[in-house]
């Protein structure tokens, strides 16, 4: 975007304070009168908080935080951000919703478990379909089987199962300026596990700014043509 959220926040706040003056002005032009109008600045800051957590997770996914995981947490953002819009919360969340059920829920939700910056939150989640240490425990097995072609699961449910509680390795995240610096690490220190094998494989599919954008003009469809 051109015209991005931080700038209209900007333009928002500064505009709207000149607004009262603007409008004391006969020799206004007719047709930028509108900046005078109130309700143009109060609708303006109400595009910009529906803007703001797009842009974000826009902006994240263009730079190397493009991991499934990453959209997790792009999407958990985006509906935290329109959950505080209560004028069209609900159409607004309807957005949202459509598009995450269009991902590959189990696979999301498993890159999300698997990175380290998300990891702490992952293993609170309640046992779903998507969630929970049982079901991604489950879920690991899955996608080791299709992503690396092979039964052969070593010790994958335990080393999955300690992984989501904590005990897996000492070796902390913060030491590693990318996750999958962190996993050459943890490979290093267990050889014999196939579990940092497998995180690698998911961690390497990555998501492009297509969500974002189908979600932006999906919002066409919320305002209406008085508002765009």
């Amino acid at each position: 975007m051109g015209f991005n959220a931080r700038v209209l926040c900007v333009a928002t706040t500064s505009a709207a304070g000149a607004s009262n003056v603007l409008s004391c002005k006969s020799d206004f032009p007719a047709t930028l009168r509108v900046f005078c109008e109130a309700s143009f600045w109060e609708e303006l800051k109400e595009a910009e908080a529906v803007i703001a957590p797009l842009s974000l997770a826009s902006y994240r996914l263009q730079r190397d935080e493009n991991t499934v995981g990453d959209v997790v947490r792009s999407f958990a953002d985006i509906h935290r951000g329109f959950q505080q819009h209560f004028v069209r919360c609900d159409n607004l969340l309807e957005c949202i919703e459509k598009r995450w059920a269009k991902c590959k829920q189990p696979l999301f939700m498993l890159g999300f478990a698997l990175h380290p910056e998300y990891v702490a939150v992952a293993k609170d989640l309640p046992e779903t379909d998507v969630s929970g240490i049982g079901t991604l425990t489950k879920i690991a097995v899955y996608y080791h089987r299709r992503q690396l072609a092979t039964a052969d699961l070593g010790e994958l449910r335990r080393d999955m199962i300690s992984r989501m509680r904590g005990e897996f390795t000492n070796i902390k995240a913060t030491e590693f300026r990318a996750p999958w610096e962190y996993w050459d690490a943890v490979a290093v220190e267990t050889p014999s596990s196939v579990l940092p094998k497998l995180v690698m494989r998911v961690l390497s599919i990555a998501v492009n700014t297509a969500t974002c954008e189908r979600l932006f003009s999906e919002l066409g469809l919320i305002h209406t043509a008085k508002r765009n």
